[in-house]
Order: C-alpha cells, then structure tokens, then sequence
C-alpha cells in the first residue's frame, strides 16, 4: 500500500512536470513565430509580447517542478517538535496536539517526537475524508519526502479513524507523518497524548 501511494504521487507530478514542459513549448514556438516573422511592426509591443512570453515560460516552469524546487522548505515548514523532560514522573501523561485543521489534497502534516525509550504516543486522530498516518524515523522520513519507498514503525492507510500506540523503541526522533489521500481537502482532528515511562 505504500508503494501505491508513492506511485500515484509520483505519477502526478511526472504528469504535471510533463504538462508545464508541453506549456512552455508552447509558448516557446509562439515567441519563435512572432520574432521570425516579423509582422508586428510596432516595437514597444514586441518587447511588451517578448516579455509576457518569457515570463509565461519561467512561470509555468517553475508551476510544473515546484515539487522539486521547494521540497526542502516545504519540509521545514509546518513541524511542531514535541520534547519530554528527563524529570518527568512514570506514566505522566502531557497532550501534545488537540487542534483541528484543514489538509489540502497529497499534503503532508507532521509531528516530530523527541522521546525517551518506551514513552508512548496515544489518542484519536479522525476526519471526513481518507487520510494514512505513519510513525518514521528520520531516515524513513527523508524517504517519504524523496518519493522512495519507507518503512513506517507503526501506521495506517487509507483511514478515516486512527488511534495510535506507537512506543518509542529507543530514545531519539520520531515523527508522525499525516497524508491526505483523499481527492478532496479534508478537516482532520487530531487528539495526542505522550505517555512518558
């Protein structure tokens, strides 16, 4: 199932990438056209046409490979980091997300625990529309974003409930990664609980 979900958001953007490079191929032979055959006389305009092409090329570019361009700030953007203490008591437990949010269609929200060995991760995550939640280590994260395939800790697909119990295995990162995979924006709550050892 991970490799499903991979493969269709890898496909979208070949296809979106192959559409922008049709766009600007487009708009390439127009510019051509217009500077060989010189039937504008007028030379304010040409430059005026000249740079709306130009600027059309580099925009629908930059539409079509913006996954690739901006990957990195899309990654650092929106991570909450979520920190035990070393003097925290057995079994206390600290909410750690109780919100509601709107995720637009293939975005990605993400929760970065930096846990004790066997601190827990509890609660309810819900919401009116299809969605895969995935406890990843770092190098498991890095994964996801490149388009490779991952190996989660613990997870779900293609879920419209989820109530984890994820343990952390040693102490360090771990990150929730929360996918919409629906065709639709989606309201999504999120209800976390770290119970700490």
């Amino acid at each position: 199932m991970v490799a499903r979900l991979y493969d269709r958001r890898r496909m979208r953007l070949q296809k979106q990438e192959k559409y922008s490079i049709s766009i600007a191929a487009v708009l390439v032979v127009s510019l051509v056209i217009i500077l060989i055959s010189g039937s504008i006389e007028i030379g304010q305009f040409i430059i005026v046409v000249v740079g709306s092409l130009i600027a059309g090329i580099g925009g629908v570019l930059a539409w079509g490979f913006k996954s690739r361009l901006g990957d990195s700030r899309q990654e650092a953007k929106k991570v909450k980091t979520l920190k035990t203490t070393a003097e925290t008591t057995r079994l206390e437990e600290q909410e750690v997300a109780h919100h509601t949010k709107r995720l637009r269609v293939d975005e990605v929200e993400e929760y970065v625990f930096e846990v004790h060995r066997g601190d827990r991760v509890a609660g309810r995550i819900s919401s009116d529309g299809v969605f895969s939640a995935y406890f990843t280590t770092e190098s498991s994260r890095r994964s996801f974003y490149n388009g490779y395939d991952f190996s989660d800790l613990e997870g779900i697909e293609d879920a419209f409930d989820y109530s984890p119990k994820f343990e952390a295995p040693r102490t360090g990162k771990y990150y929730l990664l929360i996918v919409n995979e629906d065709k639709k924006n989606i309201r999504l709550q999120v209800d976390l609980r770290l119970i700490h050892e």
